[in-house]
């Protein structure tokens, strides 16, 4: 079967035009348009990555610190305050959708780009930060028992093992094992790395040409879905919804403003206990999810330019969030179990306030270094990866490169005599220098200067001067043209004058 190729002209050539050429096994579908990203969306979804960040890890932490149910009211609202890291990880869930689920959707149906790119997009991403996270993780942890003692870390102790190193890296922790060592919030990569298997299949399985293609994603799916927890499922709807996100309409469906008032309400109203009643909470969860997906609509159609300091550092404290999540809780465990082995406080004041800000400035930095070492470097894993697979980042079954002729232009004649009087006059004065050099060497060195004034050009130099000299007496091109005369130009001798 031919390729098909989308255009309303027909050329000689498919590309002629700009056709877009897709594969025996894919269902030619319109291409449509995605919300595109702008800057002021660029910049509030780093704004949302660094606040989903900082979320997660002050809750960490003021759960290490402070006690879950202070009796003062202050402590209390403080401990509430802090405590937002699971809507700090929906956030992540919606934001992940609305980036990769855009990228999955231009691999697998409109095209764009190929599909073993997207691949191995994921593929890096995830282990440029994941491996260093569980090897430095384990020997965090492995530091933790010797100096606090079994008894103190029995979690620890159960999870650190082997199986569920190996669990974690294949992203089935919370599936088929336990998360590896301290480093609990690993549970939501898992639901990232399923949601990445599993909407390609779904793609794929919807419009692809090939029935046996469709079929068997079909099936993969439906059997990959069988095996996952429920609420690994329940929470892919959260995700879905930074895909819908992505949907462009005409005009923003509501203003800015009123998207972070929705998330605001949404993050306020959190540790509600009424959230704790069965079905509430994951009700509340979706609200928060369409509250982002608000924002990023409505940013999507905003023409605003930050401010060159505050995108640099949203921009930084965005690009770090990953780092940070993978990397934060061993760290923080073992600061809180060693350097600071204190009962939890019930109250805040003066001393933990500070002992909770100087821990979270720890940790920041701590996470940031790794970044240095781990996350900095992805783009550089992704293109050696690509040039050793030999792939490229855009599908391009048909690709035609222009065909580029270097002609070199013809020398100036000219400009060449110029050249060659200047380096003439260059290696005369080099040649004076020379010789005053020599006449003021010391008498001691007298057989040494003989030496050097006896050295004679070899051959190929001699020629090579030779050529220059016959070059400076040949007359230019515009000289002999008026010197000869038609009249005097030789003709041609025939063969039978010869």
């Amino acid at each position: 079967m031919q390729p098909a190729t989308t255009c309303s002209c027909a050329p000689k050539h498919p590309l002629a035009c700009g056709a877009r050429v897709l594969s025996s096994d894919s269902q030619p579908v319109a291409v449509r348009k995605m919300l595109s990203i702008t800057t002021a969306l660029s910049h509030n979804l780093n704004l949302l990555r660094a606040l989903a960040a900082f979320f997660v890890v002050s809750g960490h932490v003021t759960a290490q610190l402070f006690s879950s149910s202070p009796e003062d009211r202050f402590t209390a609202f403080f401990v509430a305050l802090n405590s937002l890291g699971h809507h700090g990880v929906v956030v992540f869930f919606v934001l992940s959708g609305f980036l990769v689920g855009r990228k999955a959707i231009e691999a697998f149906v409109t095209r764009r780009s190929s599909a073993a790119g997207y691949i191995v997009d994921r593929i890096t991403r995830i282990y440029v930060v994941l491996l260093p996270a569980l090897a430095i993780g384990a020997m965090i942890d492995s530091a933790l028992l010797y100096y606090s003692g079994i008894s103190c870390c029995a979690y620890i102790e159960k999870h650190l093992t082997v199986s569920n190193f190996v669990g974690s890296l294949l992203g089935l922790q919370t599936v088929a094992f336990d998360v590896f060592g301290s480093n609990a919030p690993l549970w939501s990569l898992a639901n990232e790395t399923w949601y990445y298997i599993l909407f390609p299949l779904a793609l794929i399985s919807w419009s692809w040409r090939s029935w046996q293609s469709r079929l068997g994603a079909a099936v993969a799916g439906v059997i990959c879905a069988s095996q996952l927890p429920v609420m690994l499922l329940k929470y892919g709807l959260v995700w879905l919804v930074g895909i819908f996100a992505s949907v462009p309409t005409k005009k923003r469906l509501t203003p800015p403003l009123f998207g972070w008032l929705l998330l605001l309400a949404f993050l306020l109203t959190a540790p509600s206990r009424v959230l704790q009643v069965p079905g509430v909470g994951f009700a509340h969860v979706m609200g928060t999810a369409l509250a982002i997906g608000l924002l990023v609509n409505s940013y999507g159609h905003s023409t605003d330019i930050p401010g060159r300091k505050t995108a640099a550092v949203t921009k930084r404290l965005a690009d770090s969030s990953y780092s940070l999540y993978l990397f934060h809780f061993p760290f923080l465990i073992f600061v809180t179990h060693v350097i600071r082995p204190a009962p939890l406080a019930e109250e805040l004041s003066v001393s933990s306030l500070i002992g909770w800000l100087g821990v979270l400035i720890l940790v920041y930095l701590y996470a940031y270094i790794m970044y240095l070492l781990t996350e900095r470097y992805y783009h550089v894993l992704r293109e050696l990866t690509y040039r050793a697979l030999g792939l490229s980042r855009r599908r391009g079954r048909l690709q035609v490169e222009p065909c580029r002729l270097e002609v070199s232009p013809k020398p100036d004649p000219l400009l060449t005599r110029a050249r060659f009087y200047f380096f003439r006059q260059v290696k005369m004065a080099l040649a004076e220098k020379f010789k005053i050099v020599l006449t003021a060497m010391p008498p001691s060195t007298a057989r040494f200067k003989t030496y050097l004034l006896s050295c004679k050009p070899s051959g190929n130099q001699d020629r090579t001067s030779a050529a220059k000299e016959t070059l400076t007496t040949a007359p230019t091109p515009q000289i002999a043209r008026k010197e000869m005369s038609p009249l005097k130009t030789a003709q041609p001798r025939s063969r039978l004058s010869r």
